[in-house]
């Protein structure tokens, strides 16, 4: 019965990746798998031969292809975006796309055939060898090519021209409409932990009590009670744990996008400040200001936030068995700093959205 045996290879068909403001070239890794199907099972050492003289050599070939074709692109790019040819680019990024997917495409046949010849050259006196079916599948990330969404802005005018700003106005109402979607369930996600927190204090503190009655005045008793106690909610506490970490990694992740938030609509102030004598610039003005204020409001809320998540951890290692009432209370109290932030964000996504509509009615 034939015998099968495996083993893959992966490159990056481009790993020297263009400067994402001018252009967005997304995943171009690859895994090739390399399989041989014989009579009689082939010692594994065969695979790394064939990937070593006849897979690899023929995926570095493309690999030098694409590089050199993406570099040359971005270079085009350049041109046309000084040139304010934006159709033109995104055309030819739409031509180069395609040209990038047709090589990734061509690359598992360009294998299978570098391989087959491989095995010819190596084992023209194994009959088992020579009669092997090889065969090459190949899993493809790469997606599309983009154009850098600040580079108009960076490249064409120097921030005089309405019409460089309008991929800026647009890339801040899709990044505040992001932050508005994590904010949304933040307040579920933190009531999941509340209840999560508030039922493993609840019940370890009746089990603590009611060793304490039993155990009366006996301090040696009392003390393996409560080591049984601490070993049975340990598991209770990890499990609140994970609840407090994912509510922790929203937080982390909304100020995140805020602090790139920010650093678009920082972007866009400057460019408009070129822009000295622009009708409606003023007004327009004022709204970005008017949203730099309501970014920097939601970042500093988020740090209660992230006060709160780091109180509950405090509260769940704690050394001792026993929590105290006083301290659950007191770190609880973090709670009441804690804003509104779907509320917040909404406000932020509709600034964004006024901005990025009188940007497109300027431009």
């Amino acid at each position: 019965m034939p015998e099968t045996i495996k083993k893959t290879f992966k490159i990056d068909l481009c790993p020297k990746k263009p400067n994402p403001n001018v252009m967005i070239l997304g995943d171009t890794t690859v895994v090739v798998e390399v399989s041989v199907t014989a009579k009689k099972k082939p010692a594994p050492i065969v695979l790394d031969r064939l990937i070593d003289k006849a897979g690899m050599p023929t995926a570095l070939k493309y690999q030098q292809v694409i590089q050199e074709e993406v570099n040359k692109l971005q270079a085009k790019f350049l041109e046309m975006i000084k040139k304010r040819n934006a159709n033109g680019a995104k055309k030819l990024a739409d031509e180069t796309t395609m040209s990038v997917r047709n090589a990734c495409k061509a690359l598992q046949s360009a294998v299978n055939v570098a391989v087959e010849a491989q095995i010819k050259r190596d084992y023209r006196d194994d009959q088992n060898l020579l009669e092997a079916q090889v065969k090459v599948g190949l899993s493809i990330s790469f997606k599309v090519i983009g154009i850098g969404k600040d580079v108009a802005v960076l490249a064409v005018s120097m921030g005089a021209d309405p019409t460089a700003w309008l991929s800026l106005a647009k890339n801040i109402y899709e990044l505040s409409t992001v932050i508005y979607n994590e904010a949304k369930d933040e307040k579920a996600v933190r009531k999941d932990l509340l209840n999560g927190i508030g039922k493993y204090c609840t019940e370890k503190q009746r089990r603590v009590i009611a060793e304490e009655k039993a155990a009366k005045s006996n301090k040696a008793k009392l003390e393996l009670a409560l080591k049984d106690v601490y070993k049975t909610f340990k598991p209770q506490s990890e499990k609140v744990e994970v609840t407090r970490k994912r509510y922790r990694n929203k937080v982390t992740a909304m100020r995140q996008d805020l602090e790139k938030l920010s650093k678009k609509t920082d972007d866009l102030e400057k460019a408009m400040r070129a822009a000295k004598n622009l009708k409606d610039g003023v007004k327009l003005g004022a709204k970005v200001m008017q949203m730099k204020g309501s970014v920097k409001t939601t970042y500093l809320s988020l740090s209660t936030a992230e006060r709160f998540a780091d109180d509950m951890a405090m509260l769940l290692t704690e050394a001792g068995v026993k929590v105290d009432e006083r301290t659950f209370s007191q770190r609880m109290s973090s709670l009441d700093g804690v804003s509104d932030f779907a509320s917040l964000a909404n406000e932020l996504r509709t600034a964004a959205q006024n901005i990025a509509e009188m940007v497109k009615e300027l431009s």
